[in-house]
């Protein structure tokens, strides 16, 4: 197997597992202070799953993102631009539109058919004004006072936005990798790992970082699969350690800085062992990288919904409990995405091409 034809199958086998990651990211109970002081063990479940294994998604998806983006550009031109921005419309602009739009009519009839599922300060769709509906798209906050995060009413669409706005200033990546090297990853680098990012909804450090990052490796036509044994190797019980080290720690000044480190490290560790999956063999279903993206866009409500009735059914008490609905809910939902992704696109394909970007 060539190097090119293993680093694509690398990207296939990566999409699916790194989507349940994100789901993952989204199951919260509780603030990790309450669990850690009712819950220990389901403290040290969640966050080693949610905080320390999942937590390579994004990244490793920005980079992916930019390693795909100049992906065999031998010469950056404003005609290579424009033709790599329009397909991005096709591929990032729509789906972001549609999937959107489908949160908003959810709320809608959730908030008017059974009265639930009101914003904070009881704000709710039918009571929007023109401005809040665009900002729907963008920043809830300009729509809901009380909407903690810059993302839009799809909250997982929020990597989606950074991405649309990277690529839009993908030229000046493009520079300031083609000519400043490893000195710009190190600068942007640093500046991810201290925490410092922008103060504008759409932009991140996390998407310039490693969207930089993708792109150095496919403008300095370099193999992010050439993962010699011990470095894999170092770079996998480094990351188990560091796990148990963010677990004793939580709550330390100095964590978030050695959080980020942990997850530079996880990242190699990750990609080197799908190479080995890879390597041996190992065939992941097609239709799991197909339905990622479907599963990605479309989950956050039903898992919203989930986890409400869950609780009220299960009312949990125990360490056990809790760790039980922590796997439960994501799992049911993800199979759902699955078989509604199976569904729309066995009667309703033209929808579902639009849907995932023809992905």
């Amino acid at each position: 197997m060539t190097q090119e034809s293993l680093q694509s199958k690398v990207i296939t086998h990566l999409r699916f597992p790194l989507i349940v990651c994100v789901v993952f990211i989204h199951v919260i109970f509780m603030s990790y202070a309450d669990a850690r002081q009712n819950y220990p063990l389901f403290f040290c479940v969640d966050y080693w799953v949610s905080e320390v294994l999942a937590r390579t998604a994004v990244p490793l998806f920005f980079f992916i993102s930019g390693f795909l983006f100049f992906y065999r550009v031998e010469n950056f031109s404003l005609r290579v631009y424009g033709q790599k921005v329009r397909k991005r419309f096709r591929t990032l602009a729509v789906p972001y539109l549609l999937w959107n739009v489908y949160a908003l009519l959810i709320y809608f009839v959730l908030q008017t058919c059974f009265g639930g599922m009101a914003f904070k300060g009881n704000v709710s769709v039918a009571d929007f004004r023109f401005s809040d509906f665009l900002g729907a798209f963008w920043d809830m906050r300009l729509a809901v006072p009380g909407w903690t995060d810059h993302t839009p009413v799809n909250y997982p669409l929020w990597f989606i936005r950074d991405l649309m706005m990277i690529v839009i200033f993908s030229p000046l990546i493009y520079g300031l990798v083609k000519f400043l090297r490893v000195y710009a990853l190190a600068g942007l680098a640093l500046l991810w790992i201290l925490g410092w990012d922008f103060s504008m909804p759409g932009f991140s450090i996390v998407a310039l970082f490693f969207f930089a990052f993708g792109t150095y490796f496919s403008v300095h036509k370099k193999q992010f699969v050439s993962i010699p044994p011990p470095v894999l190797f170092a770079s996998v019980i480094l990351y188990l350690v560091g796990g148990l080290v963010e677990v004793i720690y939580y709550g330390e000044d100095w964590m978030a800085y050695f959080h980020n480190v942990n997850i530079l490290i996880g990242m190699v560790a990750v990609v080197g062992l799908v190479v080995r999956i890879v390597g041996k063999g190992i065939v992941q279903p097609k239709v799991l990288a197909e339905s990622s993206f479907f599963v990605y866009a479309c989950h956050a409500i039903p898992l919203g919904l989930l986890k409400v009735v869950s609780f009220k059914l299960v009312n949990p008490q125990s360490d056990w409990a809790f760790i039980l609905l922590y796997f439960f809910c994501p799992v049911v939902t993800i199979l759902a995405g699955l078989a509604l992704y199976a569904l729309s696109r066995r009667y309703f394909p033209r929808l579902t091409a639009m849907l995932t970007g023809g992905r």
